[in-house]
């Protein structure tokens, strides 16, 4: 789960819309209709009707106007390995999405980037101000890197739906619950996390301090918040990515036909 940022160009903005909108609003018309606990041949029936009102208005799978509506998706020249496209940038829903990391150190996100974003699902953005804002969110992540070192902070806390009387007590326990960890994994494989606690077999961290505090999720909740050292160039190179997408469509003769689709 995450949130995913798509660039489209639309040759008819007006039209399109039009006709997905009419699409959506007739096929859910069509969804009321079919039972929750509908068999095979009734799904299937629903679905072919709903691809007859896709062909009657000239739409492709789902309801989709692929003809004038066209997603950017193309390798950044900076980094062409990287997950962040030219026209294509994602933030998991974990301490490790982007958003979560960039909010942290330098109080940026892709929002905040693109100009605060809302609840609004298509957005025509202003170009130049998206530009200018992911340079400076470079800057102050260079700026923090050489402030305080490339570290990331993670907050670690009691399952909120465990008991307390289940919870470790002395050093030994821990240890007991770390012992019993290894013993079903063997191989010291992976990192995860489970009701007992978090685990980083495959890439230990290097952890330089350990702060006790209050859960962000959570304020009768008590934490530690644990300072490691991390690579941050990803974060930095999707956000060179951000920027160069910006200039992409800076260059175009059409700035005003690109929306981005903004969704969870």
């Amino acid at each position: 789960m995450g949130l995913d940022v798509y660039l489209y160009r639309y040759d008819d903005y007006a039209a399109t819309k039009a006709l997905e909108d009419e699409y959506e609003r007739r096929s859910e018309e069509i969804w009321k209709a079919v039972p929750e606990n509908a068999s095979k041949d009734q799904s299937s029936a629903a679905s072919a009707k709903a691809s007859a009102i896709a062909t009657e208005l000239g739409l492709g799978e789902f309801g989709r106007d692929d003809a004038r509506k066209h997603c950017i998706e193309e390798n950044s020249k900076l980094y062409p390995d990287h997950l962040f496209k030219v026209g294509y940038f994602r933030s998991s829903y974990n301490n490790a999405g982007i958003n979560s990391v960039l909010r942290n150190l330098i109080g940026w996100d892709l929002s905040k980037i693109f100009g605060d974003i809302d609840d609004e699902y298509e957005i025509r953005p202003d170009w130049k101000m998206v530009k200018v804002n992911a340079r400076t969110a470079i800057n102050d992540l260079a700026a923090k890197i050489a402030e305080i070192g490339s570290v990331r902070v993670l907050e670690s806390s009691a399952n909120i739906f465990g008991s307390p009387d289940t919870l470790p007590k002395t050093s030994a326990e821990a240890l007991a619950i770390f012992q019993k960890e290894v013993g079903g994994n063997k191989d010291r494989s992976g990192c995860y996390g489970n009701r007992d606690g978090e685990f980083y077999f495959d890439a230990p961290l290097k952890v330089i301090a350990v702060i006790p505090g209050v859960s962000k999720i959570l304020s009768t909740r008590l934490c530690t918040y644990l300072i490691y050292e991390a690579d941050l160039s990803w974060y930095s190179h999707a956000l060179e990515i951000v920027e160069e997408t910006a200039d992409w469509v800076l260059a175009q003769p059409d700035q005003d036909k690109y929306l981005v689709h903004w969704g969870g």
